[in-house]
Protein backbone atom coordinates (compact mmCIF):
# COMPACT_ATOMS: atom_id res chain seq x y z
CA UNK A 1 0.00 0.00 0.00
CA UNK A 2 2.79 2.51 1.06
CA UNK A 3 4.12 1.73 -2.51
CA UNK A 4 0.88 2.94 -4.43
CA UNK A 5 0.78 5.75 -2.63
CA UNK A 6 3.89 7.21 -3.13
CA UNK A 7 3.76 6.54 -6.49
CA UNK A 8 0.71 8.49 -6.35
CA UNK A 9 2.38 11.27 -5.01
CA UNK A 10 4.49 10.91 -7.70
CA UNK A 11 2.35 12.21 -10.35
CA UNK A 12 3.03 15.30 -11.79
CA UNK A 13 0.10 16.80 -11.33
CA UNK A 14 -0.90 17.69 -7.40
CA UNK A 15 -4.69 17.33 -6.83
CA UNK A 16 -6.55 19.62 -4.30
CA UNK A 17 -7.98 17.19 -1.25
CA UNK A 18 -11.51 18.98 -2.45
CA UNK A 19 -11.05 18.10 -6.72
CA UNK A 20 -13.92 15.63 -7.40
CA UNK A 21 -14.52 14.39 -10.83
CA UNK A 22 -18.26 15.26 -9.96
CA UNK A 23 -17.17 19.12 -9.36
CA UNK A 24 -15.94 18.97 -13.21
CA UNK A 25 -18.98 17.78 -14.62
CA UNK A 26 -21.14 20.22 -12.16
CA UNK A 27 -18.54 23.08 -14.27
CA UNK A 28 -19.62 21.52 -17.23
CA UNK A 29 -23.25 21.72 -16.20
CA UNK A 30 -23.52 25.25 -15.46
CA UNK A 31 -21.69 26.01 -19.00
CA UNK A 32 -23.61 24.30 -20.58
CA UNK A 33 -26.89 23.96 -19.03
CA UNK A 34 -29.38 23.91 -22.30
CA UNK A 35 -27.37 22.17 -24.39
CA UNK A 36 -27.63 17.95 -25.06
CA UNK A 37 -25.82 15.86 -23.30
CA UNK A 38 -27.13 12.70 -24.06
CA UNK A 39 -29.28 10.67 -26.39
CA UNK A 40 -31.33 7.79 -25.36
CA UNK A 41 -34.05 5.75 -27.65
CA UNK A 42 -37.23 5.19 -25.77
CA UNK A 43 -41.04 5.95 -25.98
CA UNK A 44 -41.76 9.24 -27.90
CA UNK A 45 -44.96 11.75 -27.23
CA UNK A 46 -46.56 10.20 -30.12
CA UNK A 47 -45.93 6.50 -28.73
CA UNK A 48 -43.23 5.54 -31.25
CA UNK A 49 -40.24 4.68 -30.53
CA UNK A 50 -37.41 7.07 -31.53
CA UNK A 51 -34.47 8.67 -29.55
CA UNK A 52 -35.16 11.54 -26.99
CA UNK A 53 -32.69 13.95 -25.76
CA UNK A 54 -31.64 15.07 -22.33
CA UNK A 55 -29.68 18.62 -21.17
CA UNK A 56 -26.98 18.77 -19.26
CA UNK A 57 -29.26 20.35 -16.48
CA UNK A 58 -31.49 17.40 -16.89
CA UNK A 59 -28.96 14.70 -16.47
CA UNK A 60 -27.93 16.70 -13.33
CA UNK A 61 -31.13 16.82 -11.56
CA UNK A 62 -31.60 13.49 -12.19
CA UNK A 63 -28.49 12.35 -10.86
CA UNK A 64 -28.96 14.97 -8.11
CA UNK A 65 -32.43 13.58 -7.34
CA UNK A 66 -31.18 9.73 -7.22
CA UNK A 67 -28.30 10.75 -4.44
CA UNK A 68 -31.22 12.11 -2.69
CA UNK A 69 -33.06 9.32 -2.65
CA UNK A 70 -30.22 6.94 -1.68
CA UNK A 71 -28.90 8.67 0.57
CA UNK A 72 -29.84 7.20 3.72
CA UNK A 73 -29.43 3.98 1.98
CA UNK A 74 -25.41 4.46 1.27
CA UNK A 75 -24.26 6.74 4.58
CA UNK A 76 -21.93 4.50 6.39
CA UNK A 77 -20.68 2.76 3.27
CA UNK A 78 -17.26 4.11 1.73
CA UNK A 79 -17.74 2.10 -1.81
CA UNK A 80 -20.75 1.29 -3.63
CA UNK A 81 -20.98 -1.51 -6.35
CA UNK A 82 -23.37 -1.43 -9.34
CA UNK A 83 -24.37 -4.18 -12.03
CA UNK A 84 -26.54 -3.32 -14.55
CA UNK A 85 -26.30 -3.39 -18.33
CA UNK A 86 -24.70 0.37 -20.31
CA UNK A 87 -27.21 2.89 -20.48
CA UNK A 88 -28.06 6.44 -19.39
CA UNK A 89 -29.79 4.71 -16.13
CA UNK A 90 -26.66 3.28 -15.40
CA UNK A 91 -24.90 6.70 -16.30
CA UNK A 92 -27.12 8.68 -14.02
CA UNK A 93 -26.43 5.97 -11.26
CA UNK A 94 -22.82 6.46 -11.77
CA UNK A 95 -23.06 10.14 -11.53
CA UNK A 96 -25.82 10.11 -8.08
CA UNK A 97 -22.67 8.03 -6.39
CA UNK A 98 -20.09 10.75 -7.37
CA UNK A 99 -22.36 13.44 -6.20
CA UNK A 100 -22.60 11.17 -2.91
CA UNK A 101 -18.91 11.28 -2.65
CA UNK A 102 -18.37 7.56 -2.14
CA UNK A 103 -16.12 5.37 -4.40
CA UNK A 104 -17.91 3.49 -7.54
CA UNK A 105 -16.81 -0.26 -8.01
CA UNK A 106 -18.54 -0.87 -11.33
CA UNK A 107 -18.99 -4.76 -11.39
CA UNK A 108 -19.53 -6.29 -15.44
CA UNK A 109 -22.34 -8.56 -15.49
CA UNK A 110 -20.08 -11.01 -17.05
CA UNK A 111 -18.27 -11.75 -14.44
CA UNK A 112 -19.13 -15.04 -12.24
CA UNK A 113 -20.33 -14.76 -8.50
CA UNK A 114 -16.82 -15.88 -7.16
CA UNK A 115 -15.03 -12.84 -8.99
CA UNK A 116 -17.79 -10.79 -7.82
CA UNK A 117 -17.37 -11.86 -4.31
CA UNK A 118 -13.26 -11.05 -4.78
CA UNK A 119 -13.54 -7.88 -5.92
CA UNK A 120 -16.46 -7.19 -2.78
CA UNK A 121 -13.69 -8.10 -0.75
CA UNK A 122 -10.74 -6.76 -2.24
CA UNK A 123 -12.14 -3.47 -2.83
CA UNK A 124 -13.93 -3.85 1.04
CA UNK A 125 -17.39 -2.75 -0.57
CA UNK A 126 -20.31 -3.72 1.37
CA UNK A 127 -23.43 -1.99 -0.72
CA UNK A 128 -24.21 -3.20 -4.00
CA UNK A 129 -27.35 -1.52 -6.20
CA UNK A 130 -28.16 -3.89 -9.13
CA UNK A 131 -30.76 -4.16 -11.77
CA UNK A 132 -34.11 -6.43 -11.78
CA UNK A 133 -31.70 -8.32 -15.04
CA UNK A 134 -28.59 -8.92 -12.29
CA UNK A 135 -30.24 -9.76 -9.21
CA UNK A 136 -29.99 -12.76 -8.93
CA UNK A 137 -25.85 -12.42 -9.61
CA UNK A 138 -25.74 -9.24 -6.98
CA UNK A 139 -28.08 -10.67 -4.45
CA UNK A 140 -26.01 -14.37 -4.23
CA UNK A 141 -22.63 -12.82 -4.00
CA UNK A 142 -24.06 -10.02 -1.53
CA UNK A 143 -25.33 -13.46 0.84
CA UNK A 144 -21.51 -14.79 0.38
CA UNK A 145 -19.42 -11.58 1.93
CA UNK A 146 -20.75 -11.04 5.34
CA UNK A 147 -22.22 -7.64 6.10
CA UNK A 148 -22.94 -7.05 2.62
CA UNK A 149 -26.59 -5.19 1.52
CA UNK A 150 -28.11 -5.36 -2.21
CA UNK A 151 -30.48 -2.88 -3.45
CA UNK A 152 -32.66 -3.67 -6.95
CA UNK A 153 -33.23 -1.05 -8.09
CA UNK A 154 -36.25 -0.66 -10.35
CA UNK A 155 -36.42 0.32 -13.60
CA UNK A 156 -37.07 4.26 -14.29
CA UNK A 157 -39.06 5.83 -16.57
CA UNK A 158 -36.58 9.09 -17.19
CA UNK A 159 -39.40 11.08 -19.04
CA UNK A 160 -41.18 11.04 -15.32
CA UNK A 161 -37.85 12.49 -13.79
CA UNK A 162 -37.38 15.31 -16.08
Amino acid sequence: MSSETSSFQKLPIKYKKSFALINVFEDQVKKYTDKVYARYYGRLQNGDLGYKTMTYADVDRIATNLACEWSGEVKGYNVVAFIADQSVQYFLCVLACLKLRVTFLALSPRNSEAAVVNLLNKTDCRFIFSTNKYAALAQSSAAIVDGTVCHVLPSFDLASRL
